[in-house]
């Protein structure tokens, strides 16, 4: 009995091994990208565009002069959103857009940055370059490696195989599990070998559960790149755009009447018939867990509002969906738990080097004996 237990556990600190080995690299990219993305919204403040204050008095043109303008420029695309909002004189309005050329192997997402005064692009171009903005592109970059659904499908994979390397880790050390949450076991420091194998446990240790939810929802988030039906979807080019004939202002006006207390996140603008216009955003008092968890849609053509959707009243498949991104970024907790969030973003790299050292010692006392 002994000796199948042996067996068992030497098998399982080779799956162990060869996950750290094979994800190793990834891993530290997806880590350190999503170390950055856990503060991107205020990053995105201090990088966006800028344009010159207007004169004073000077009023804004209408939302739906940039929304028609924006739908001009980009004749065939899928779906627009406005994700970013001018707060004060010299802001700009961030339009993402959603397009499709028909290749899966790209995720064709840009950015559009327009000045609200002047009625005109300050600055735009796709999320695989820089013209979209640095933050962007580290955020399609995270999402699926600028690889299009085959990234989508690969970081789904690779948050498997962390879950999978955080469970045989823990069955590995799970003798000295306690000792380090106790700080009992100490750190080795007269032996680089000894102490990348101490810190591989403590790092492993303290940061199991935090990685496990973070893998987790990485990989539920991606879970469409398993579905064929995305794939097709994929292969498919947008249509020409037909742009709605109600103005976005009155389509805002009503959204807002509906739900006064919704702070807008973002607005989601059809370009096709049959998809509504939607404001997401959050609530004072009800933002955490779920985020950006409140929405009203309204009817494009009759004006007439559709739902409004609270997630924490919601049945609980709308709220887990809805909990998957505040998890996944550390949204939910304010600055301590999105400080930890960054630090925990770090954790896959050590572990990756850690993990090499160790396997590098074994393979070179292999070679010796």
């Amino acid at each position: 009995m002994g000796s199948l237990k042996n067996t068992w556990l030497r098998r399982i600190f080779r799956w162990h091994s060869w996950l750290g080995l094979l994800t190793g690299v990834p891993l530290l990219l997806l880590g350190l990208s999503g170390s950055v993305l856990v503060f991107k919204p205020e990053l995105d403040h201090w990088l966006a565009p800028r344009v010159a204050s207007p004169p004073a008095g000077r009023a804004p043109v209408p939302l739906d002069s940039l929304y028609r303008m924006v739908g001009h420029r980009y004749p065939a695309i899928k779906k627009m959103a406005i994700v970013g909002f001018p707060q004060k004189p010299g802001e700009c309005y961030e339009f993402r857009i959603y397009g499709n050329d028909g290749n899966p192997n790209t995720y064709d997402l840009a950015s559009v940055w327009a000045d609200p005064y002047a009625g005109r692009v300050v600055q735009e171009g796709p999320n695989t370059g820089l013209a979209g903005g640095a933050l962007n592109w580290l955020l399609q970059f995270h999402f699926c490696f600028q690889l299009g659904m085959g990234g989508v499908l690969l970081t789904a994979l690779l948050g498997l195989a962390l879950l999978a390397s955080v469970a045989t880790g823990a069955v590995v050390y799970r003798k000295q599990l306690g000792k380090v949450l106790r700080l009992r076991a100490p750190l080795r420091t007269h032996s680089w070998r000894l102490l990348a194998s101490d810190l591989h446990r403590y790092v492993g240790t303290w940061a199991l559960l935090l990685n496990a939810l973070i893998c987790f929802t990485g990989f539920w988030m991606n879970l469409f790149g398993f579905d064929p039906d995305a794939w097709r979807a994929q292969c498919q080019p947008a249509p020409p755009n037909q742009l709605m004939a109600r103005p976005v202002d009155a389509l805002l006006a009503t959204a807002r009447a509906a739900y006064p207390e919704l702070v807008p996140t973002r607005i989601r603008l059809p370009t096709h018939p049959g998809t509504p216009f939607e404001i997401d955003g959050v609530v004072p008092g009800h933002a955490l867990p779920w985020g950006p968890g409140a929405a009203v849609q309204v009817d494009p053509t009759t004006g007439r509002v559709l739902a409004v959707r609270r997630a924490w009243q919601a049945a609980w498949p709308a709220q887990w969906e809805a909990l998957m991104g505040p998890l996944h970024f550390g949204t939910f907790g304010g600055w301590p738990v999105r400080v930890l969030y960054v630090v925990v973003g770090f954790t896959p790299g050590l572990l990756a080097l850690t993990g090499f050292a160790l396997w590098y010692r074994r393979r070179a006392g292999a070679g010796r004996a």
